[in-house]
C-alpha cells in the first residue's frame, strides 16, 4: 500500500519545485549537457533508443535525449512539472520528439504499457519509495518494461556515511548570478526506518529585494549495495554501481 501522507507530500513538493527547479544549480541547462555526457559512458547512447524518463521533471535528461534523436517517454507525478518540460524542449524546437506522460514510478497502474531500449530514474527519485515493498513494487514494474539487452540506471545519494552519522543539514550552494547571490542548502528531520523528512531552502540575495523558498518531501536512505540486493531480487542482471 502507498504511504498517502508521502504521496501527497512527494506530489505538493515537485509542483511547488517545477517554477523553481531551474535554481538548484548555477545553469541548468550546462547541467543538462554535463548529465547527458554521463549518461552516454553508462548507457551506451551511441544508437536511437527508446528512453522512459522515469522521472523527468523539468526536462533536466529528456532535452538532451530529445537533441540527440532518442525517442523518449517523459512520465512525472505533476502536471506542473511537465508542462514546464514541454516548455523547455521547445524552446530547443524538440518537445514534438518526447511522449509526455502524467504517471508515478511508484504506481505501476499509472505507467505506460510499453518496453523501453534504456529506463532512467535519477535525481535520487527512487528514496521516494519510504518502504521495502513500495521500493520493491516500483523497481518489478521498471523491470518489467525493460526489453531483453536493455539497460537501465538508477540514481540515488551517496547513503553509506549518512546512514552512520544522520545528518540533520548539508553544506549550501553559494550561486552567484548578475542579480544577485543564491543560497541553496537542506535540513534533513530523521524519523523511523531511515526515512527523514526533506525540507530544501533557497534563499535569494537580490541587488534591490531579498526572498526564501522552503519545500519538503520524505525520503528513505539505502546503501548502494541495499539498491543493488533489491534489484537483483526483482529481476536486474549484471547490476554494477559506480560514482559520477
Amino acid at each position: 500500500m502507498i504511504n498517502t501522507r508521502h504521496l501527497v507530500s512527494r506530489q505538493r513538493f515537485y509542483d511547488a519545485l517545477a517554477p523553481i527547479h531551474h535554481e538548484l544549480y548555477l545553469n541548468w541547462r550546462n547541467f543538462c549537457r554535463w548529465q547527458y555526457e554521463k549518461l552516454l559512458t553508462y548507457l551506451a547512447l551511441t544508437d536511437s533508443r527508446d528512453v522512459l524518463d522515469a522521472s523527468c521533471s523539468i526536462g533536466t535528461q529528456a532535452i538532451e535525449l530529445a537533441i540527440e534523436n532518442h525517442r523518449v517517454t517523459a512520465i512525472d507525478i505533476s502536471a506542473i512539472a511537465l508542462d514546464r518540460a514541454r516548455e523547455n524542449l521547445a524552446r530547443e524546437g524538440v518537445h514534438e520528439r518526447v511522449n509526455f506522460v502524467l504517471a508515478d514510478f511508484l504506481n505501476e497502474e499509472t505507467l505506460p504499457d510499453h518496453e523501453y531500449d534504456r529506463i532512467l530514474l535519477l535525481d535520487n527519485a527512487i528514496s521516494h519509495a519510504t518502504d521495502t515493498q513500495s521500493r520493491e513494487r516500483a523497481l518489478r514494474a521498471l523491470r518489467a518494461r525493460l526489453r531483453i539487452g536493455g539497460l537501465a540506471l538508477f540514481g540515488i545519494r551517496d547513503y553509506d556515511q549518512a546512514l552512520i552519522s544522520r545528518p540533520t543539514t548539508t553544506a549550501p550552494a553559494f550561486y552567484d548570478t548578475l542579480d544577485g547571490r543564491r543560497i541553496v542548502h537542506q535540513v534533513w528531520d530523521w524519523g523511523k526506518d531511515d526515512v527523514y523528512e526533506f525540507h530544501l531552502h533557497i534563499v535569494r540575495c537580490g541587488l534591490e529585494t531579498n526572498s526564501a523558498s522552503h519545500l519538503s518531501a520524505f525520503y528513505r536512505a539505502s546503501s548502494a549495495a541495499q539498491l543493488k540486493s533489491a534489484m537483483i531480487e526483482v529481476g536486474f542482471a549484471d547490476v554494477k554501481t559506480t560514482s559520477p
